[in-house]
């Protein structure tokens, strides 16, 4: 079975980062992650990316360079998962996957209930 790919934005403000809580329900119920899905067919990270971002919260976001990438599996698929610095072009966004975000450090974002990629991906934060 091939390798997805999963993409995550990193939103950051100063010295905080943007995680978003869950809707409750399935595996990963009211876990915190950053924003972000899976690439479809022959998408790129930075279509999969705006795709993404504008399907969970209706907000179009600029691209940055990629943080960093972790491995994962999940109902016995493997993936990776690919984190990239973006910055939305608003913050007047409306949650349609998740319940709450939060602008919290990298040690307040360590501290929250992560799915164990962003976890992962959470650890390469400056």
């Amino acid at each position: 079975m091939p390798v997805r790919k999963s993409i995550a934005g990193i939103a950051r403000k100063g010295n905080t980062y943007l995680i978003m809580k869950r809707k409750p329900g399935g595996s990963m119920g009211e876990t915190w992650e950053f924003p972000g899905g899976k690439v479809e067919g022959d998408e790129s990270f930075e279509e999969a990316m705006h795709r993404e971002w504008l399907e969970e919260l209706e907000v179009d976001i600029a691209m940055g360079d990629e943080l960093g990438q972790v491995s994962f599996s999940n109902k016995g698929q493997e993936y990776l998962l690919f984190g990239f610095y973006v910055e939305p072009v608003s913050e007047e966004w409306i949650l349609h996957e998740h319940t709450r975000f939060l602008w919290a450090t990298k040690e307040e974002i360590l501290a929250l209930p992560l799915s164990d990629s962003d976890r992962d991906l959470a650890a390469y934060l400056p």
